[in-house]
């Protein structure tokens, strides 16, 4: 449970940053929102949607 929450955490500074025009890791992104999915599938459509998105912008 901690892991999920410091993962949780993370994902959120990740899309801060995104969110403000900083540069960040979205490889990192993507791997957190992707684990997040298999994890709590509560919330599994928006972290795939989040995953998506930043798979599809690494390229």
């Amino acid at each position: 449970m901690i892991q999920l929450l410091s993962d949780m955490r993370r994902l959120s500074e990740l899309l801060e940053d995104e969110c403000a025009g900083r540069p960040f890791d979205r490889h990192q992104a993507h791997s957190i929102a992707a684990q997040l999915a298999e994890a709590c599938p509560e919330m599994g459509q928006t972290m795939r949607r989040i995953s998506e998105r930043m798979r599809g912008e690494m390229r």
